[in-house]
C-alpha cells in the first residue's frame, strides 16, 4: 500500500453571504463571513520617542487620540461579528459608511483607497497550520490617518505580537503611523511566503510520488493546491496593483521616507505572484504526469495481459486440434504421442519468449 502524505486543503467555515444584504441601502452595515459569538475585543496602543502604552479598553469612548504626550496611535479592534461596534469606531474617527460596509464584508477583494483624511487598506491574511496541512484566510483592514492607525480582524491572532515586541524594544521610537501601516501590512503580506514554501514543498514530493506510483489521493491533492493557488492569486493580485497605483501618487499622509518601504513591500507581492504563477503552472503540468503515469502503468499490465493470451493462442489451438472426437486421427496410437505434445507446447512458449526479449517487448 502506497503511503500517501496529509495534502493541502482550505478550512471550511460556515458563512453569511452577501445576499444578506440583498434590497438594502448602500452603507448598510451588516457581517458577511464567518459567524462567531466570540467577544469583540479593542486594543489601545500608543508610542512615541520615549515609550509605548498597551491596554484592552472596553469602549471606543476611551480612545483620546488627541490627548496626551504620544504623537501615534494604533487601535486594533479583534471581531467584525459587532456591526455596532464598528459603527462606533467609524463615528469615532469620521469614516465613511461605504467603508465601513467593506470592513464587514470578509469576501471583498483587497485595495487600497484613498480618502481626503485617511486611507483605507484591506488585504488578505493567511495562516497556515502545519501540523492538520490546512489553510485558513482572514480578512484584515487598516485605515491610516495622520497620527493614528485603525486596524481591523476577523477573530484574535497574534499576528502583530513581533511588532508589539519592538515597540516595547524602542525600535519605533522615531517612526509616524504611516511607517506603522506598512509594517502592519508587510507582517500580513509575509505569511504568503509561509504558505507558499509549503505548497512548494507539497508539490515536489507529489510529483516524485505520482513518477512512482499513481493512485488516486495524488490527483485529490493536486485539485487540492490548485484550489489553494487559486485563492493565493486572488489575494495577492488586486493587492499588488492597489499597491503599485498608491506608491505612482502623491499621498500626503505617507512621508517620501515611507514611500520607500512600500515599494519594497510592492516588490514583495511581485515576487510573491510569480512564484504563485509558477507553482500554478507546475502543478497543472503535474495533473498531466499523474495520467500520464496512469497511462503507462495501464500499458504495462495490458502489455503483460498480452503477451500472456499470445502464448496461450498456439497452445490453445493445439490442445483444440486433439481434443477434436474424429475416428481417423493422425498419431492418435502413438506410444508416446501425449509427451511429444508437451514438449513441442513448451518448445513453442520458449521460443516465444525468446523472440519477445529479442524484440525487447520484455
Amino acid at each position: 500500500m502506497v503511503n500517501v502524505r496529509p495534502h493541502l486543503s482550505i478550512r471550511r467555515k460556515t458563512h453569511r453571504g452577501i445576499s444578506q444584504k440583498s434590497g438594502l441601502p448602500p452603507g448598510s452595515l451588516i457581517h458577511i463571513g464567518q459567524e462567531n459569538d466570540s467577544p469583540v475585543t479593542i486594543t489601545y496602543v500608543r508610542y512615541d520617542q520615549e515609550g509605548f502604552e498597551h491596554q484592552k479598553v472596553d469602549s471606543v469612548k476611551e480612545i483620546q487620540i488627541g490627548e496626551g504626550k504620544y504623537p501615534v496611535h494604533w487601535i486594533n479592534v479583534d471581531g467584525l461579528n459587532k456591526p455596532e461596534i464598528i459603527e462606533e469606531v467609524g463615528e469615532k474617527f469620521g469614516l465613511h459608511h461605504l467603508m465601513l460596509e467593506d470592513i464587514l464584508n470578509t469576501d471583498h477583494i483587497p485595495k487600497v483607497e484613498e480618502f481626503q483624511d485617511y486611507i483605507f487598506f484591506t488585504l488578505k491574511a493567511l495562516h497556515f497550520n502545519q501540523i492538520d496541512m490546512e489553510l485558513d484566510t482572514e480578512q484584515v483592514s487598516f485605515v491610516l490617518g495622520r497620527n493614528y492607525v485603525l486596524s481591523f480582524q476577523e477573530r484574535p491572532e497574534n499576528v502583530y505580537e513581533g511588532i508589539l515586541k519592538r515597540m516595547a524594544e524602542g525600535k519605533y521610537k522615531n517612526r509616524e503611523a504611516d511607517f506603522l501601516a506598512y509594517r502592519l501590512m508587510d507582517v500580513i503580506v509575509d505569511s504568503y511566503y509561509d504558505v507558499l514554501e509549503a505548497l512548494e514543498e507539497n508539490i515536489d514530493i507529489s510529483e516524485e510520488e505520482v513518477f512512482k506510483s499513481p493512485i488516486p489521493e495524488h490527483l485529490k491533492n493536486i485539485q487540492s493546491m490548485k484550489r489553494i493557488l487559486l485563492v493565493l492569486r486572488k489575494s495577492i493580485f488586486p493587492l499588488r496593483e492597489a499597491i503599485n497605483q498608491m506608491q505612482k501618487r502623491d499621498v500626503s499622509l505617507i512621508s517620501n521616507d515611507t514611500v520607500q518601504y512600500f515599494k519594497d513591500l510592492y516588490d514583495h507581492t511581485v515576487h510573491i505572484y510569480e512564484e504563485i504563477e509558477n507553482a500554478r503552472d507546475i502543478n497543472a503540468g503535474l495533473k498531466d504526469v499523474y495520467l500520464s503515469s496512469l497511462s503507462n502503468k495501464m500499458n504495462k499490465v495490458m502489455q503483460v495481459l498480452t503477451i500472456i493470451s499470445t502464448i496461450f493462442i498456439p497452445l490453445s489451438f493445439v490442445v483444440g486440434v486433439y481434443g477434436m472426437n474424429f475416428d481417423h486421427m493422425p498419431e492418435l496410437h502413438w506410444k508416446y504421442g501425449y509427451y511429444y505434445i508437451w514438449i513441442g507446447m513448451f518448445v513453442m512458449t520458449v521460443g516465444q519468449l525468446a523472440i519477445f526479449r529479442w524484440k525487447k517487448w520484455l
